[in-house]
């Protein structure tokens, strides 16, 4: 385990504790979308704390536009297609409505973009999973990255007053399949972009903007979430059938 991955992990922990205390104090929601930026936040303090700043500018000059992000677009499109359209079947099947006006839809956009997509991003793909596929191979650090991926939501379980936030309604072994699946997927995305962080972004704004839909359908999330799960399975399966490739990527990238 390598010194940034350990830095970043104890200031995760105290970001952590003392967002969830200030919360519980304030009882103010603007809390918990601040928390949403914790995994950013975090990765940024540890750079400073161990002084890696050039590793920090990497960071940063991560999110641009350039062939890498191209490479990764077709990944990106089927993701999104298949969420989509599985989404609009479990519409059609349950004669639910959109719950959302068209000015809503466009509401969500900056929202879903400026919370989970940029506030994590570069704190899970930028620092740990790079981290991570300097030191293991490519399915090891996306099972890793994805479980603890799941366990940072774990609060919005443990806490009741976090249940109207949406996740809560899935059963957690479900939703830690969902990101396990989900965490293939990215770290592919990261690997073929050439540690392009706008994809992952861009990757994770898709999703949540798309999921944003079942949680205030009028039915059980749990029941689309369940096919989102599969979905993130069966991606990650063909790309673990697939992971030679992706671990000369890996090589490509950190030689």
């Amino acid at each position: 385990m390598t010194k940034l991955i350990v830095a970043f992990l104890i200031v995760f922990i105290l970001v952590v504790a003392v967002l969830i205390t200030a919360f519980y104090i304030t009882g103010n929601m603007s809390v918990f979308f601040i928390s949403t930026w914790i995994p950013t936040l975090s990765a940024v303090i540890a750079l400073l704390v161990i002084r890696q700043r050039a590793e920090l500018k990497t960071l940063l000059g991560s999110i641009r536009f350039n062939a890498g992000l191209l490479r990764a677009l077709p990944m990106l499109l089927l993701t999104a297609a298949l969420v989509t359209a599985a989404l609009i079947v479990f519409i059609k099947v349950f004669g639910l409505q959109s719950p959302y006006s068209l000015k809503q839809a466009f509401i969500n956009i900056p929202l879903m973009l400026f919370t989970g997509a940029l506030g994590e991003e570069l704190g899970w793909r930028g620092v740990f999973l790079k981290q991570m596929l300097i030191k293991t191979n490519f399915i090891i650090a996306a099972i890793v990255m994805g479980a603890l991926w799941a366990a940072s939501h774990l609060p919005l379980w443990l806490m009741p007053e976090l249940e109207s936030m949406g996740y809560a309604g899935n059963p957690f072994l479900l939703f830690t399949a969902a990101l396990i699946g989900g965490s293939f997927i990215y770290t592919w995305v990261y690997a073929y972009s050439g540690g392009n962080l706008l994809a992952c972004v861009l990757l994770h704004f898709i999703q949540n903007y798309l999921l944003a839909y079942t949680i205030n359908l009028n039915t059980e999330s749990s029941n689309f979430f369940a096919v989102y799960t599969v979905i993130n399975l069966v991606l990650a399966i063909i790309i673990v059938v697939n992971w030679r490739k992706v671990e000369k990527k890996k090589l490509i990238l950190f030689e």
